[in-house]
């Protein structure tokens, strides 16, 4: 179980190294993920024995890059954290809370409910591309 500090730690590096974004399957928004990236695998190794997940090699790196892992978590799972992370993240906030709301609109399986959830979860995969762009 994590500890509160594990938990403002957490927020920390979602807020330095941490990406929330929403994926699309089939051209439709499916879920919500939360991706931390570090040439530093011990990060990456303590995030998924802390908080659970998966981990991998980053195989999208330029020859002169030096080795990075990536620690990913998806859907409710990702949700559930970010909810605990919340009170601590500063520069990620909004976009935690767009994901946090997606994850409880989609039903399992992410096959959104109706049209009109349908429809509200690809303005939040929208609003959260654009808070992803790199500058903003």
């Amino acid at each position: 179980m994590p500890t509160r500090d594990d938990l403002s730690y957490l927020a920390g590096i979602i807020d330095g190294e941490g990406s929330i974004g929403i994926h699309n399957e089939n051209g439709k928004p499916k879920g919500m993920r939360l991706t931390v990236g570090n040439t530093d695998p011990r990060l990456i190794i303590w995030l998924k024995e802390t908080f659970g997940g998966s981990s991998y090699p980053d195989r999208h790196r330029k020859a002169n890059w030096k080795e990075s892992w990536k620690w990913t978590i998806s859907t409710q799972q990702a949700a559930a954290l970010l909810e605990q992370v919340l009170p601590w993240l500063r520069l990620k906030r909004e976009q935690a809370e767009i994901g946090i709301a997606f994850q409880r609109l989609m039903v399992r399986g992410g096959a959104p409910r109706t049209p009109e959830v349908a429809e509200e979860t690809r303005a939040m995969k929208e609003a959260i591309t654009i808070l992803n762009k790199r500058g903003l």
